[in-house]
């Protein structure tokens, strides 16, 4: 998980990302947060604390999001970038690149996988939108991670 601090999806994906980690506990699962560079880690453990979020995470090497050392060798896109790799050490999944074929489609063929209205309803609040996305982030990444670990067996 390619994070910051100051990228408030990253912060409102939390939920998503302690589900996530719930979920695969008792398998051969690892999460790893990787902080943008910019950040300091005394403010990235008060966030952890507060949130009780207990994935191991670090501070890239760099300056800023710009020049994270790890987000350029893995080409980070953007900020939250969610990667699966599999026991052999290749990306299977990448969140940050377009997925295959029409957006649209993907979206509402995820939504319904994941129990959601999509498109979201246009009066939806803020919160309700986090929910949603989380729901969202939550169904494609347990896919993701069954497919690796069913590739295994």
């Amino acid at each position: 998980n390619f994070w910051g601090l100051r990228c408030s999806g990253c912060v409102a994906s939390i939920p998503a990302q302690k589900r996530l980690a719930r979920k695969f506990k008792e398998q051969e699962v690892v999460f790893l947060g990787i902080h943008t560079a910019d950040g300091e880690m005394s403010q990235i453990k008060k966030l952890l604390q507060s949130e009780q979020w207990t994935t191991p995470t670090g501070i890239d090497r760099g300056t800023s999001m710009l020049d994270s050392v790890t987000g350029e060798k893995y080409g980070i896109q953007g900020y939250p970038s969610l990667i699966v790799i599999n026991p052999e050490g290749q990306i299977t999944f990448r969140s940050d690149v377009d997925p295959p074929g029409d957006r649209e489609v993907f979206m509402k063929t995820l939504a319904e996988a994941s129990g959601v209205k999509w498109p979201p309803a246009e009066n939806a609040t803020q919160t309700e939108m986090i929910e949603i996305m989380n729901q969202l982030q939550y169904t494609l990444i347990s896919r993701e991670i069954e497919r690796v670990l069913n590739a295994k067996h």
